[in-house]
């Protein structure tokens, strides 16, 4: 299991946490505007809590013993709405734990 919570956003600020599993959406896909798909906001991509709201990603995966089971995520943070406290510091915390 791996979670990814974005915290400690700046009051103000609405930025946007966005896990991509690189295979169901590979890096070339990752834009730089924006969003997290380059247009609208996809569910399946993002978590988009209002405001400085923390905003947590979790996937789980069966792993298997003697097989490969590494799984690569790409995150990305986005600011929704642009302010003059976008380059304010936030925090990122990845946990990975057993299933």
């Amino acid at each position: 299991t791996i979670k990814v919570t974005l915290k400690d956003i700046p009051g103000g600020s609405d930025f946007d946490l966005c896990v991509y599993a690189a295979e169901e959406d590979p890096c070339a896909t990752i834009t730089s505007t924006g969003t997290c798909d380059g247009t609208d906001a996809d569910p399946n991509l993002g978590i988009f809590a209002g405001g400085n709201t923390p905003e947590t990603f979790t996937s789980t995966w069966d792993g298997a013993c003697g097989e490969n089971d590494d799984k690569d995520f790409y995150i990305k943070i986005v600011s929704y709405s642009a302010s003059v406290v976008d380059c304010s510091p936030y925090t990122i915390e990845v946990s990975v734990t057993a299933p």
